[in-house]
């Protein structure tokens, strides 16, 4: 199957915080994703990411597998601003400090064409719990493998809070 052109949107609680992306897991757990063609759409800038996985408030999402998908940005998103750029694969908190993941892969994927980065992972705030304990809830078990990205436009891979992620065997051109 080939999803193309779509942008789902989630409100997180409060309705002031969204996220728009081709494919949204947010506060979900045993998610297996493989083999989709998933294009995002930047519309006047506000496209954050192709696919976003998303935790909050002290919740662990556990288990989720990205892998054997074409992941594509479709244009260059009109914005000046660093932050704002499509990211391919994003794993990320949103809204509280405090959002952790565990078991999460992303492996043997295709991107292209995205101007933000290409994969990002980015767990709790500091790599701490909300009591702010080094690395006693920081996200674990993170695996970026074996992924090809070209014609990114800021960083390949990035991954911060995290607590011995393994990145291996990836390839980022151009």
């Amino acid at each position: 199957p080939v999803i193309k052109n779509t942008t789902s949107t989630f409100y997180a609680s409060g309705a002031s915080k969204n996220i728009t992306a081709t494919l949204v897991i947010y506060k979900q757990n045993y998610w297996n994703v493989n083999n989709l063609e998933l294009v995002g759409q930047c519309t006047s800038g506000s496209a954050r990411s192709v696919v976003y996985i998303g935790s909050d408030s002290g919740f662990f999402t556990n288990h989720v597998k990205i892998s054997d998908c074409v992941i594509k940005g479709t244009n260059w998103c009109n914005t000046s601003a660093k932050s704002n750029g499509l990211t391919g694969i994003e794993v990320s908190h949103l809204g509280s400090y405090y959002g952790f993941f565990n078991d999460i892969t992303i492996e043997n994927n295709k991107l292209y064409d995205c101007n933000g980065s290409g994969i990002t992972t980015n767990g709790s705030y500091g790599g701490c719990d909300q009591n702010g304990n080094p690395n006693n809830n920081a996200s674990k078990n993170i695996v970026i493998r074996n992924n090809y990205m070209t014609r990114i436009g800021q960083e390949g891979i990035l991954v911060t809070n995290n607590n011995a992620p393994l990145v291996e065997y990836n390839t980022v051109e151009g």
